[in-house]
């Protein structure tokens, strides 16, 4: 899925306004048993507008990355990624290039902030410091970064010599990817937290893909085990260490479908992106 050129999309900005009418006794008929109480209602509706905020290129496929605030947006302009590079298969593509640019917002209108061009992918995940990005070498590894809203040079967050991707952020600053080395076509799954790294090392017929925090820092992911696709859910206490023998007991799965791939893993989750 290569795509040469870039499309314009158009960005909406929402508001909302909730307003409450006031509160009313509800009538009971007499004929009701005796100590039947009056019940009370308060009616409630929400009001919601969009306003244009402009028009923005893209490449019609990745969906963009928004700060928590909405401060900040950040769109893939262009890029040659297929789909073996964007679920980074070992037949992923050798020289990856793309341009990602990302907007500010400001009274309701979109200004250019960044524009950066070269072995990138935009990210699934973004927070108020920056967004997410891939970066697939010619080697066949790939790192995972993070460039600032504020421009400047991208941190990256890890890079050695295995394949790191789908990365994302959790609500403390947690960080969850899937990892393979080069050689294999099996990831891992990976997760930082403030209270150390844990992994869940992949077999020789399984891969753990696309993870995704929850508002409590509890994991979601997809297992990819022989054609079955199951999900996956991981309780994380916060405060508490936590190792693979500790976390195995706690872990749920639910098969989805029978006729799983990488690809459908990466399309479940991508609505759960930004």
């Amino acid at each position: 899925m290569a795509v040469a050129g870039a499309v314009s999309a158009s960005l909406l900005l929402g508001g909302c306004e909730r307003e409450f009418r006031r509160e009313t006794k509800l009538m009971v008929p007499d004929s009701l048993p005796p100590g039947t109480g009056v019940g009370a209602r308060s009616d409630s509706f929400l009001r919601v507008s969009l306003e244009p905020l402009g028009e923005i290129p893209n490449d019609a496929f990745t969906l963009p990355l928004v700060s928590p605030d909405g401060r900040f947006i950040a769109v893939q302009v262009e890029s040659n990624a297929d789909w073996p590079t964007l679920t980074a298969s070992p037949n992923q593509a050798k020289k990856v290039v793309g341009r990602i640019a990302w907007y500010e917002v400001v009274s309701g209108t979109l200004l250019p902030r960044g524009d950066r061009v070269g072995p990138l992918m935009l990210g699934r995940s973004a927070d108020s410091t920056g967004f997410l990005v891939e970066s697939p070498a010619p080697d066949g590894s790939r790192a995972i970064g993070r460039m600032p809203w504020s421009g400047g040079e991208i941190e990256w967050l890890v890079r050695d010599d295995a394949v790191n991707a789908f990365a994302v952020l959790g609500p403390r600053g947690e960080l969850a990817w899937s990892r393979r080395p080069v050689a294999s076509r099996f990831f891992e799954l990976m997760i930082d937290r403030p209270e150390g790294r844990v992994s869940f090392t992949a077999s020789a017929d399984h891969s753990w893909l696309c993870p995704r925090f929850d508002g409590a820092g509890n994991l979601f992911a997809w297992r990819l085990h022989d054609g079955t696709l199951a999900a996956g859910f991981l309780p994380l206490m916060q405060g508490r260490e936590e190792d693979l023998d500790s976390l195995l007991p706690a872990l749920r799965l639910r098969p989805v479908t029978l006729r799983g791939s990488a690809e459908r893993a990466f399309l479940a989750m991508t609505p759960a992106d930004g």
